[in-house]
């Protein structure tokens, strides 16, 4: 079986699939991204105006850059509609949420899914989320407000320059009894930063959703 992984930026995510391959093994990986191919001034003009929903994300070259989660989505379904040509189940880098996507495959978004998993151990506690941008905490808090009645989320970019022990530190000031790191961009380097600061279980999008991946395609 065949994994397509599809990033909202451009493709190879060389900062991400190593992580995920470790937990996956061996599986074929094909990969995609919704800018592949697209001009400098294409990936410009999907930034984010005042009062649209934003995600981050990362290009080829290791710049991170934000762009307007509605305006992208035609991009991520051209390029979700090209992996299917290749893919038999494709992952969606992303935990965001976004409208509707469509797809012949068995597609595997992260939203979805990772809320679902911290509902199953965040219940009646108060949950730390971290998120890349201050731009995305107050829309992370109501988001995240449907898995645990208290929930304090702290922004700290994956893409450099964030201060993982900080945050850990503040988090557990703040009284989080369990973290929740909210973007497939974070890494297992940045997730052992908070737990060393923090001493809190910290779950890692990215890893989590890779093993759930795994129950999926192993025999």
């Amino acid at each position: 079986m065949t994994l397509g992984v599809l990033t909202i930026g451009q493709s190879p995510r060389d900062d991400v699939l190593p992580a995920l391959r470790e937990v996956l093994g061996d599986v074929p990986i094909v990969e995609g991204g919704a800018l592949d191919g697209c001009t400098e001034d294409e990936i410009v003009s999907l930034a984010p105006h005042p009062g649209e929903s934003i995600l981050v994300t990362r290009l080829r070259d290791g710049r991170a850059v934000t762009l307007a989660r509605d305006r992208v989505l035609p991009y991520v379904q051209r390029a979700l509609e090209h992996l299917e040509n290749s893919a038999d189940l494709i992952l969606f880098l992303c935990t965001g949420e976004l409208p509707s996507l469509c797809c012949s495959r068995f597609l595997i978004e992260p939203a979805r899914l990772l809320h679902q998993v911290v509902c199953g151990v965040a219940a009646g506690r108060t949950l730390g989320v971290l998120v890349p941008l201050p731009e995305q905490v107050r829309e992370a808090e109501e988001r995240w407000k449907r898995a645990s009645s208290h929930v304090i989320v702290k922004a700290v970019t994956p893409y450099g320059g964030g201060d993982f022990s900080s945050v850990g530190r503040e988090l557990k000031a703040a009284g989080a009894e369990i973290v929740v790191m909210d973007c497939m961009g974070y890494r297992v380097e940045q997730k052992r930063l908070v737990i060393a600061a923090s001493g809190l279980p910290t779950i890692l999008a990215g890893t989590a959703v890779a093993r759930v991946v795994r129950e999926l395609i192993s025999s």
